[in-house]
């Protein structure tokens, strides 16, 4: 019998101190279908990038680890038979290299493993990882917008200090609602990702993107941004678009009481 209580001291002593910016588990079918158990600090499109590209080597063995590079990321996947036609894959990224860490995620991964083998709910397994894994907050983001085409702002977050900006949010939100629809005017075609970049507004900087037709607008310290902005800005608008989107965004009727949640959202990536 597992003892699952020494199990999670175990995980607990593993992950002490260890720096890593995303979490994934999951299964994969024989098909390489995959069904994804917990996920934190890594996009969807990351994880399913990272598997197809080393989904023959972890469907032909029966289990092993592999050192993957995405960018300036490093990946680590631990894998292993879960039954006869299914693996279990535990994928960690992060910064630092993976080799002066490996032999931590090799405990987490194998722990994990054994929870999920006693039929640990996810949950269970949810709560052990946010309490013990660390993901470093980003730097760097001065304000973030959320709002539809004519200019209804749905979500506004702005740093404590910048009060001109809290103030005059509701016309900054119009200003770029135009801006949008009169830039699109100017460039032929429908591209419903159209995105204006990196205006430079002295030692800050403005970024304006559409997607599934809400605008995202954020404003940086260029000075201050941290090298996992940028990963951690596109997890936020795809956490948006997925929470928000269906249950509230194509019927809006005005009510904007839900969007307040997001905060929390805001706060885990950033900080601001």
């Amino acid at each position: 019998m597992i003892n699952t209580e020494e199990n999670s001291q175990n995980f607990k002593n593993s992950s002490k101190d260890l720096q890593i910016q995303g979490v994934c588990i999951l299964e994969m079918g024989t098909s390489g279908d995959i069904e994804i158990f917990f996920l934190k600090g890594i996009d969807i499109a990351l994880v399913h990038h990272i598997i197809n590209t080393n989904k023959n080597k972890i469907l032909y063995n029966e289990e092993g680890d592999i050192q993957d590079y995405v960018g300036p990321l490093n990946a680590y996947l631990v894998y292993c038979n879960k039954n006869q036609s299914d693996k279990i894959i535990a994928l960690f990224v992060g910064v630092e290299e993976i080799k002066n860490i490996y032999s931590k995620l090799d405990s987490l991964a194998v722990i994990l493993f054994e929870k999920i083998g006693i039929n640990t709910t996810n949950l269970e397994i949810k709560k052990i990882c946010i309490n013990t894994a660390r993901f470093p907050r980003a730097k760097g983001l001065v304000g973030f917008l959320a709002l539809n085409k004519t200019g209804i702002l749905y979500f506004s977050r702005v740093k404590k200090d910048r009060k001109k900006i809290s103030k005059n949010i509701f016309q900054i939100a119009g200003f770029i609602s135009a801006l949008m629809i009169y830039s699109k005017d100017l460039i032929s075609g429908d591209d419903p990702e159209v995105r204006l970049e990196d205006i430079n507004l002295g030692s800050h900087h403005f970024y304006v993107n559409i997607k599934k037709n809400v605008i995202f607008a954020y404003f940086i310290e260029k000075h201050e941004v941290t090298e996992n902005f940028d990963k951690y800005i596109h997890i936020v608008v795809d956490k948006f678009i997925d929470e928000y989107y269906n249950p509230y965004i194509i019927n809006f009727k005005g009510d904007l009481s839900p969007f307040h949640s997001f905060d929390a959202v805001i706060d885990r990536y950033f900080k601001i």
